[in-house]
């Protein structure tokens, strides 16, 4: 028996012969490297997350910003017309004396409008035919059906027309009114043209002149100011003004303007210094970089800067779209464009009524 029991411990001593066991300070190495491993895994995958959704945020906030409007229209939008043809006499070089008949002189103080009207005073020797003065160069385009408005005061019975004619033969004029009313105060005159054409303007003898006076002012062709619906008008208008304020959540906007320099109603000048664009279209003509200028009203704090509760005026000119075949007249459809540095573009469409006032509302 006791033989039995010492052949089973060598039994068992064979059996356990050259054996190694994991102590308790292998498995903790193993599974703090696991845990590491593992850790900076998931820190990856967590950057890698979370830097796409910032991404994707930005991507979201440009495109919102991009997209919102930042300026919008605070009330109407107004045009301003113009008459076809204006010459407020108050340039003396623009009509001058033709022969003896008459002299001319800048009178500064007997004025219907500005600075000076045109007096003329007959030199005695004025016959039925004689021009008496003439602009010194034909400038008034005007067309059949056009209405042509003067005004003028003498001191007596003046024998004498105001004339339009092609050349400065005035005599030959086939349009034409009389000045026929010997008064003291000024009196508007008028004549619708039949003979179109670049026209030199004048005043023409209709019979013996001796030593009478008479002044002339503020010569226009379609004056608007004084439209009638029984005149047929086109005039035109020069410039379109809205008031700008930013839109809610807009970012402010950089208004700093420049000067055209060149008074060609486009900011085609070198080094640029405005941040806003103005593009003008219709169905003739596009025009890019549209001459503007603003002006802050109400409260503001004096930068150029167009802040959260300021307001801008703003001025478009159309001296250069009018400078082309077809001008800004009644029934024209335009298109504007304001492009700011950020948010989305502005455009307005907007057609001019049938009659065209100095001022009105295209809203």
């Amino acid at each position: 028996m006791l033989r039995k029991i010492f052949k089973q411990k060598r039994y068992f001593k064979n059996i356990y012969k050259n054996q190694k066991g994991i102590t308790g300070l292998e498995t903790a190495i193993i599974l703090i490297a696991f845990v590491v491993v593992a850790a900076v895994f998931a820190y990856t995958v967590l950057s890698a997350g979370l830097f796409s959704t910032q991404k994707s945020q930005e991507a979201v906030y440009n495109s919102l910003a991009e997209t919102q409007a930042t300026l919008e229209i605070k009330g109407a939008v107004l045009y301003v017309a113009d008459s076809k043809f204006s010459d407020k006499g108050d340039d003396l070089a623009t009509f001058v004396g033709a022969g003896a008949n008459a002299t001319n002189t800048l009178e500064t103080v007997i004025v219907r409008e500005g600075m000076g009207s045109i007096k003329a005073v007959a030199t005695g020797a004025a016959a039925n035919g004689d021009v008496m003065t003439v602009s010194a160069q034909g400038g008034m385009v005007v067309a059949a059906g056009d209405t042509v408005t003067f005004w003028a005061k003498t001191d007596g019975i003046l024998n004498a027309s105001f004339a339009l004619h092609t050349t400065s033969a005035l005599n030959l004029g086939v349009d034409r009114v009389a000045l026929n009313a010997a008064t003291s105060d000024w009196r508007l005159y008028s004549l619708t043209v039949t003979v179109p054409g670049t026209m030199f303007y004048g005043v023409v003898a209709t019979g013996a002149c001796a030593n009478e006076t008479y002044y002339i002012d503020d010569i226009e062709a379609n004056n608007v100011s004084l439209w009638t619906s029984t005149a047929t008008w086109t005039p035109y208008a020069s410039k379109i003004i809205l008031t700008m304020s930013l839109a809610t959540g807009g970012q402010a906007v950089d208004f700093t303007g420049m000067t055209d320099s060149d008074a060609n109603g486009l900011f085609n000048e070198p080094n640029k210094t405005n941040k806003i664009v103005v593009n003008y279209n219709d169905a003739y003509t596009h025009l890019a970089d549209v001459a503007w200028s603003g002006a802050f009203i109400g409260n503001n704090n004096g930068d150029e800067m167009l802040d959260p509760g300021e307001k801008i005026k703003m001025t478009i000119s159309l001296t250069a779209v009018n400078a082309t075949t077809y001008i800004v007249d009644s029934n024209h459809q335009f298109t504007l464009e304001v492009k700011s540095p950020v948010g989305a573009i502005l455009s307005l469409q907007r057609t001019m009524p049938a009659r065209l006032y100095a001022i009105g509302n295209l809203n």
